[in-house]
């Protein structure tokens, strides 16, 4: 699983090499959990005088939140204005500050009846706000996850919207999204199987 997750992670870096700030999201169906890669390509760069703010902030601001592409990034129509908590180990760093990613913001546009309009809603949320100025360097790492299943995202690679709007970063942030196929028990027995044969074969070899 572990193998199979790399491998996913590596492609879609691949195919967003010229991204500025990447966002990787995967899991398997069924789990309830997304998991969260926050991967920087090259620094991205602040457009204007904003907020990342905490957890506590369960609404819409450009200062750390912004829209997946033309296509609904997310396919769950009840996710109104939440905040997912993420565990694992993740940080955000706007200028000389960093902080740790604590949250994750979505919204999904056709639950606020503008279906079309514009693309569903994602952010970030930290440990502590980071109040920050434009022209600072912004950088992500780590990973987390979050009590959603994978099914509630569309699958595909989202460009996000950037500039005034998305004020973290103003060149080009990008979301993958990826659903991991649930490992067939046969590769799992075979594995085991093979193991079981080699430590045979070093055991007769003594």
């Amino acid at each position: 699983m572990r193998i199979l997750l790399t491998a996913i992670a590596v492609l879609a870096m691949a195919s967003t090499a010229n991204a500025d700030l990447i966002l990787n999201i995967s899991g398997v169906a069924g789990t309830g959990v997304s998991n969260f890669e926050f991967v920087t390509g090259v620094a991205g760069t602040t457009t204007l005088n904003s907020t990342v703010r905490t957890n506590a902030a369960n609404t819409w601001s450009w200062g750390d939140t912004t829209q997946f592409g033309a296509s609904d990034g997310i396919a769950d129509i009840t996710i109104q204005d939440q905040i997912f908590v993420l565990t694992g180990s993740a940080s955000l760093t706007v200028g000389t500050v960093t902080e740790n990613i604590t949250g994750i913001f979505l919204d999904d546009d056709e639950a606020d009846g503008n279906p079309g309009n514009a693309g569903d809603d994602i952010g970030v949320r930290v440990a502590n706000q980071i109040n920050y100025g434009r022209d600072e360097s912004v950088t992500w790492t780590g990973t987390g996850s979050i009590n959603l299943d994978i099914t509630a995202f569309v699958e595909g690679t989202f460009q996000m919207d950037h500039g005034t709007r998305w004020r973290l970063d103003s060149g080009n942030t990008v979301v993958n999204i990826r659903q991991v196929p649930v490992p067939e028990p046969s590769s799992g027995i075979a594995v085991i199987g093979l193991a079981a044969v080699g430590l045979v074969v070093r055991r007769q070899r003594r």
